[in-house]
């Protein structure tokens, strides 16, 4: 278990009635987005809330939070609040009702979803002005022209191990 799905299904009680709510596994936990933006999430036993950057000097004061620090790198106006401040159902949902309001600040984000596979092809190539582009039969003939097409031979991967070898075996011949 990388998160704990008790403190995740506690949230999730309180932020699935919020519109254009989603969850999508994030950060090796998991993440509560409304409408597309995430607003917190889960990692270990840990509530990841974004408070926006406004808020983050007020809110890292606040007791058990702190400033996320995810990869080494600070990130203004995200927090980490440890589980005691959660362990009510009243700091749970200060903390989550902190993050759902900076998140209504923002925009929703735009659909990214690519378009199927078969409208992408389906795009007519455009002619290039001065070429002459070849009718199929005289590619069909040009390939049989030149024949079947052969793969070179693959060369062997150099690993570690065959460069040590190499190296000892130089060594010897000195």
């Amino acid at each position: 278990m990388a998160y704990d799905e008790h403190l995740a299904a506690r949230a999730r009680a309180l932020l699935q009635r919020q519109p254009g709510y989603s969850e999508r596994t994030m950060f090796g936990g998991i993440a509560f987005m409304l409408h597309g933006h995430m607003a917190c999430g889960i990692v270990k036993d840990e509530l990841m809330v974004r408070v926006g950057p406004a808020a983050h000097d007020a809110a890292v004061r606040l007791p058990h939070a702190r400033e996320m620090d995810f990869a080494g790198r600070p990130m203004r106006g995200m927090l980490f609040v440890a589980a005691p401040a959660l362990a009510s159902e009243g700091g749970l949902h200060a903390w989550l009702q902190r993050a759902v309001s900076f998140t209504r600040t923002l925009p929703p984000k735009a659909d990214r979803s690519r378009p199927a596979k078969a409208a992408r092809k389906a795009k007519p190539k455009a002619r290039v002005a001065g070429k002459r582009q070849a009718a199929p039969a005289r590619k069909a003939a040009l390939r049989a022209k030149a024949g079947p097409k052969t793969k070179p031979k693959a060369r062997a991967r150099t690993t570690p191990r065959r460069k040590a070898a190499r190296r000892t075996a130089g060594a010897r011949g000195r």
